[in-house]
Order: C-alpha cells, then sequence, then structure tokens
C-alpha cells in the first residue's frame, strides 16, 4: 500500500513538475497573435525580425539566454545571405535586442547584455543572453524574451555572388529554438518548455524544419548555396587590358 501510495503521489506531482515552467514561443515580426503567419519570404520586405516570448512566470527571473538556430533539415550550410557572422556577406546586418516587440520586455532593472551570429559551416546561430536585477514576471504577462533582426537588404535570388550582395535568398530555412533557459533568483539554470519553437524562410509547407537537421550533426549533403562562388568578372576593354601590363 505504501509503495502504491509512493507512486500515485510521483504520478500527480511529476505533470506539475513539467508544467511549471514557463513557456517559449517563436514568431515572425512581434508578440504571438492568432493564425500569425508562420512562413516569411523576401517579398514581404527587407528586414526580418523573429521575435521569442515567454509566459507563465511565477518565480523571480535574473538572466534568460535564448539561441535560435537557422538551417536546413539534413543539410551543411546556408546561403551567403544568411551569413550574418563576421567572415560572411551579410555581416553587420544582424542585431539582437530584449526590446518590446509588441508585448512587454522581460528584462528587470540594470540589464546587462551580449549577443551574435557564428557560423560553424553547417548551421547559423543567433545568441541573445542578458542578466538583470531579479524581479517576478506577472504569471498571466508574456513578455518579450528576444528579437533577432536579420537586414535582408542586400540579398538576392539565385546561385552566385555580386560585389554588393549575397545569393539564394529564396533558399527555403528553418529558424529554430535551439536552446532557451533563464535563471532563477539563486542562479540555477532552468529550461523553458517549448510551445512553438521554429518558423520558416521561403518555405510555406515547413520542409526546411523536417525531422533529421544540421542542429545537430552529421548531416548527409552540402547546400550549394553555402560553397564559394566565384567573382563576377570585371567588364574590361581590351584597350584598358593592355593598359594595366604597360
Amino acid at each position: 500500500m505504501y509503495t502504491r501510495r509512493l507512486i500515485l503521489t510521483a504520478a500527480l506531482l511529476l505533470p506539475t513538475a513539467v508544467f511549471a515552467n514557463p513557456a517559449v514561443n517563436i514568431t515572425w515580426t512581434g508578440c504571438p497573435a492568432i493564425n500569425a503567419p508562420r512562413n516569411r519570404t523576401l517579398a514581404d520586405g527587407p528586414t526580418a525580425t523573429v521575435v521569442v516570448t515567454g509566459h507563465g512566470f511565477t518565480a523571480p527571473v535574473r538572466a534568460i539566454h535564448i539561441v535560435v538556430g537557422v538551417g536546413y533539415a539534413g543539410v551543411q550550410g546556408i546561403p551567403d545571405s544568411w551569413r550574418y557572422d563576421p567572415a560572411g556577406c551579410s555581416a553587420g546586418g544582424f542585431q539582437a535586442s530584449y526590446a518590446s516587440a509588441g508585448c512587454p520586455s522581460i528584462a528587470g532593472p540594470n540589464p546587462v547584455s551580449i549577443s551574435k551570429f557564428e557560423y560553424d559551416g553547417i548551421s547559423g546561430k543567433a545568441t541573445l543572453a542578458f542578466i538583470f536585477d531579479p524581479w517576478t514576471p506577472d504569471p498571466n504577462t508574456t513578455y518579450t524574451l528576444a528579437q533577432f533582426t536579420f537586414d535582408k537588404s542586400n540579398g538576392f535570388r539565385g546561385l552566385g555572388a555580386k560585389p554588393d550582395s549575397c545569393g539564394c535568398a529564396e533558399r527555403a530555412e528553418c529558424l529554430r529554438i535551439t536552446y532557451a533557459t533563464y535563471l532563477d533568483a539563486n542562479t540555477n539554470e532552468i529550461p523553458f518548455n517549448l510551445e512553438s519553437e521554429s518558423v520558416s524562410w521561403e518555405d510555406p509547407y515547413g520542409i526546411a524544419c523536417g525531422v533529421a537537421d544540421c542542429f545537430d550533426p552529421p548531416c548527409d549533403n552540402r547546400d550549394p548555396c553555402s560553397l564559394p562562388q566565384a567573382t563576377p568578372a570585371e567588364q574590361r576593354s581590351w584597350g584598358s587590358l593592355k593598359a594595366s601590363y604597360r
């Protein structure tokens, strides 16, 4: 009887332990809304913003750490148009913020943050982490945890490279939450529950967010859009070419 009571008690407590953690969602543009689009395209405008929100907080919070990966299921590499790392074609076009994106920011007093976009040859990774003075959010309010903004104004459709722009902007990609945790008042790191974990780019059927993905290698093939592209030859006259040898 005692053993059965322990099992029953554990069974009753388990759902509470699992669902007590706050939950996160990812959307395009802003705070979650009914029928919010899950896919975005280059035709929607030059600025693409991914927003991660959270709700269900019941205890003090003092830090947030969010990572969103960019990649295609089962494929190595990302196109030039998604290379926001320092060595990439789109370097300088990435921004990360904890500011409000239609719902209040989770950041408490005196926030300090770090952010970056990295590329390891397999997938891209947008990171935002920030710490602040502990405070207790409203459990019934949805908060902005992170927003990642990608400037796509120099992207173009089609394979190749241009002196001032990046190719393969039409290539389908998946943007997925790969890491989402917070620190409580005692600096314990606690994972969020994931309610919605991905959105898609140029991919209305969500194929890029398939089961086999390159957020966790190995991958089984290479995206041709991620291979080095030849620099376009400059059009020059025979006279100018001969003059360059004088």
